[in-house]
């Protein structure tokens, strides 16, 4: 069966600085005359050809978002003298255009960063300048941002001492910059944690501190809880600019700009459990969920720390990897993350790698994990480079291409165009099957839930067959397996209620093949009523695509269940959380 069009495509898009004169720092490269770049980027070797240049004046994009379920790219705009944008794009598979579909005020300054929440219900926004932090509610049809529900101000609506006519250029890193940029608060990120989504971090670059918010999606608000130092106590000038969570690991990684360190912290499951739980009073006096264990620094000891700050910071997709991007040095900082126990998620150096280019504000991997492109902000420039997934090391790919003063690198993995219909009637074979698929080769976990596609269906957890309600489609759950997974597998959601869990190259599916799975409990059958005889190959080789599907489908429909173990990577220091 046929995939459908655009399913499996990657584009990369790269936004840029239109105005430098309302910036809060001081770009070099070439003002563009266009804000929005989008490429198809080959995975076999990297390269990328330019599909779209965006025809719409919007001013200096300077982060974007990728919805996780709709062709919908979000990006907000940066200046200091006027409320930024959240400009809604649909995506167009085929031709990589972006239409502008909608644009919202984001209630501050120089916005710069954007979350989407779990159930995509709310955006969370920051203003960089006036250090504000709004929630946002989102269009359940057409997913463009709404006006704002809350907004949160650290300053207590007190004017900001730096003006934005008259300010330091915050490139800038002496004690004369650094004073003036942490004179007032500067919100710069914010996060959901990874566990519960409900708690939300914001690092402020100008405070020093990570701000701890207790999220409420149903009220669309923040409500302060404290807040942690982002290094050590007696360390001054830290401006924390990101956070980011370990996909499997209770930690967390700070990059301290100013710095030039990162912050490696302890997520505490009780302590944040206990904030949940605290009254509405009570939360200001809320303990820290997470707690520093290690910094380490992003530049040689030798490099003055007054020449560089740094830009992104990220985790790989396999877990093994922290990689930072600094500002004057112009390299990305590859650590490796160690597993083994008491050092589980503390970070070692693999080494600094020159970024091909000046200014290294913002750089991404692709959906493999094995390409990295590099904004080079100063030098007009992109660059690709080859990801060794073994050792960390990047490899120069010889690929660079002109973009004028790129800021923001987006990876986009287009969506099925007829994934929309599934939420509202029965969708047709072709469009359940493609949307499954994408969702799972773009690294994402599966749960069908009752599909109307076939009247093998059965009532979950049951284990008998049943008429299926229509009050549920096909679900896309929680996004934690990386790397590209079976593909022709997804074709047996269509068949019946099913939890699904297929991994890519690396990572186990512990499902034995003497096993019969009702809802949540494997038990062992000695009559295989499900028998398949394909099955010993999900332990050891990714079987082929027809295998793949022939293995799932035959299970299916001889009325069985299938629900994923838990998966593990290897290295990992504990199992995946299981789907329930």
């Amino acid at each position: 069966m046929a995939l459908a069009p655009g399913v499996g495509k990657q584009l990369i898009v790269v936004s840029c600085y239109t105005r430098f004169d309302n910036l809060a720092h001081g770009p070099r490269g070439t003002e563009a005359q266009r804000s929005l770049y989008t490429y198809s980027m080959d995975p076999a070797d990297g390269q990328m050809v330019l599909l779209s240049v965006t025809k719409d004046e919007v001013m200096n994009p300077a982060f974007s978002r990728f919805h996780p379920q709709k062709n919908l790219l979000y990006t907000c705009t940066e200046s200091v003298a006027e409320n930024g944008q959240i400009v809604t794009w649909k995506v167009c598979p085929e031709t990589g255009r972006l239409s502008k579909l909608a644009s919202s005020d984001a209630g501050g300054t120089s916005t710069c960063y954007l979350t989407l929440d779990r159930a995509c219900e709310n955006m969370l926004v920051v203003n960089y300048w006036d250090a504000t932090i709004g929630v946002f509610g989102v269009d359940p049809k057409q997913g463009h941002v709404d006006t704002a529900r809350s907004m949160f101000d650290p300053n207590n609506g007190r004017r900001m001492k730096a003006r934005h006519d008259k300010h330091v250029n915050h490139s800038q890193n002496d004690h004369s910059a650094q004073a003036e940029r942490q004179a007032d608060p500067h919100s710069h990120a914010v996060i959901l944690d990874s566990y519960f989504g409900r708690i939300a971090f914001v690092p402020d670059l100008g405070m020093d501190v990570i701000r701890q918010f207790r999220y409420d999606p149903e009220a669309g608000s923040l409500t302060a809880a404290g807040m942690i130092r982002s290094g050590p106590a007696d360390q001054k000038a830290l401006g924390p600019r990101y956070i980011e969570f370990h996909p499997t690991l209770p930690m967390c990684y700070v990059i301290n700009e100013l710095a030039s360190e990162v912050s490696v912290f302890e997520f505490d499951l009780h302590e944040a459990q206990q904030l949940l739980n605290s009254s509405l009073d009570s939360l200001q006096h809320a303990s820290p969920v997470i707690r520093l264990v290690q910094t380490i620094r992003t530049i040689p000891d030798a490099f003055p720390g007054n020449l560089n700050t740094c830009g992104r910071i990220t985790v790989h997709c396999s877990g093994n990897f922290v990689l930072v991007s600094n500002r004057g040095h112009d390299s990305i900082a590859v650590f490796r993350v160690q597993h083994a126990l008491p050092r589980a998620g503390m970070l070692s150096m693999v080494g600094n790698f020159h970024t091909r280019g000046a200014t290294p504000r913002h750089f991404q991997f692709d959906g493999s994990g094995q390409w990295l492109i590099t904004a080079n902000q100063d030098s007009d420039r992109i660059s690709v480079f080859r990801f060794n997934l073994a050792n960390g090391r990047l490899d120069w790919t010889g690929h660079e291409y002109h973009v004028p003063s790129p800021n923001f690198v987006c990876n986009v993995q287009p969506h099925p165009e007829e994934a929309a219909e599934l939420s509202d009637d029965k969708p047709s074979d072709a469009a359940a099957v493609a949307l499954a698929a994408q969702h799972v080769v773009h690294g994402g976990l599966l749960q069908a839930a009752l599909c109307h596609a076939s009247p093998l269906a059965c009532e979950a957890g049951s284990g008998t067959r049943g008429k299926a309600s229509p009050s549920a489609w096909i679900m896309p759950m929680d996004v934690r397996a990386e790397a590209a997974a079976f593909v022709a597998c997804a074709a047996a959601l269509v068949v019946g209620t099913a939890h699904l869990a297929f991994a890519a190259a690396g990572i186990n599916v512990m499902v034995p093949s003497s096993c019969v799975l009702y809802g949540n409990d494997i038990r062992q059958s000695p009559v295989k009523s499900c028998q398949i005889k394909e099955a010993a190959e999900l332990s050891d080789e990714r079987p082929s695509d027809a295998a793949a599907a022939a293995l799932a489908t035959q299970h299916l429909a001889g009325g069985g269940v299938l629900q994923a173990g838990s998966l593990l990577r290897p290295g990992a220091a504990a199992p995946l959380p299981r789907l329930t």
